[in-house]
């Protein structure tokens, strides 16, 4: 198993795998809504199994985006070695904090981040969120998350 960080030439390739590995999109809007920073992919054999990007917002923020696994992959660690890849990361770069939109919690929770209760950053939330059907009927809470570094 290999963790790499992926070229700028890769981010499309992120985004597709992340897409077709369970990440929620519109079609209308399938691309980086933020300017990538930089990203990992998560290789077996040269066959990637796992991504993520963290991506810089117009004010500033770091946003951890793209996080999948493929499926057979998924409840062996390979997302948790991702995130404290990319905590270790920003760490080095001397980033002080990490956003995310998360709709499932668990994982985040569980790797050090806490929900973020001011309103402050609610652009972080996407109007393809807020326009989608899932949330217009609360079947889908997006949630913003955070850490400090």
């Amino acid at each position: 198993m290999d963790i790499k960080i992926a070229q700028t030439t890769d981010y499309n390739k992120i985004l597709e795998f992340a897409f077709d590995n369970g990440v929620e999109y519109d079609e209308t809007n399938k691309c980086y809504i933020n300017e990538p920073f930089f990203a990992l992919e998560l290789t077996s054999d040269n066959d990637l199994i796992g991504s993520a990007s963290i991506c810089k917002s117009k004010v500033g923020d770091y946003i951890l985006e793209q996080l999948a696994v493929k499926e057979e992959y998924r409840h062996k660690g390979y997302a948790t070695q991702l995130i404290k890849t990319i905590l270790r990361r920003m760490k080095e770069l001397n980033i002080k904090k990490i956003y995310l939109i998360a709709h499932v919690y668990e994982i985040y929770l569980k790797n050090g981040f806490e929900f973020y209760n001011n309103n402050d950053k609610d652009y972080l939330i996407s109007d393809n969120c807020l326009n989608c059907d899932l949330y217009i009927n609360k079947e889908c809470i997006p949630r913003i998350m955070t850490i400090d570094l």
